[in-house]
């Protein structure tokens, strides 16, 4: 019986981390298109992910709120992107929260 349990929990976890990324890379590319809207509009990249929700001038907002990943967690957002300069880089810090383990979500 224990065993069928750990079973059981172990099978949910897995599920529920599967959900958390699929939920990671869905705000991640909802991120992508607001800055590429953004920067067609505005002529340049937004300061920061407020501007995205809060936008200057125009009153248009682009996301509805704040990105989280996942886990509850602020997405790193950098435009232009190192990894795509012509574009944005946008990463979570995985499940450990830790830009340095190497379980990041792209």
């Amino acid at each position: 019986a224990v065993l069928a349990v750990a079973v059981v929990l172990g099978l949910w976890g897995a599920a529920d981390e599967r959900a958390r990324i699929r939920a990671t890379r869905s705000a991640i590319a909802t991120v992508k298109r607001g800055v590429a809207e953004f920067r067609e509009d505005m002529g340049r990249c937004p300061r920061s992910t407020v501007e995205l929700v809060h936008p200057p001038r125009t009153g248009v907002r682009y996301l509805a709120e704040l990105p989280m990943d996942g886990w509850g967690r602020a997405l790193y957002v950098r435009c232009p992107g190192v990894m795509n300069p012509e574009g944005v880089d946008v990463v979570s810090a995985g499940p450990s929260g830790d830009f340095f383990v190497d379980d990041n979500v792209e």
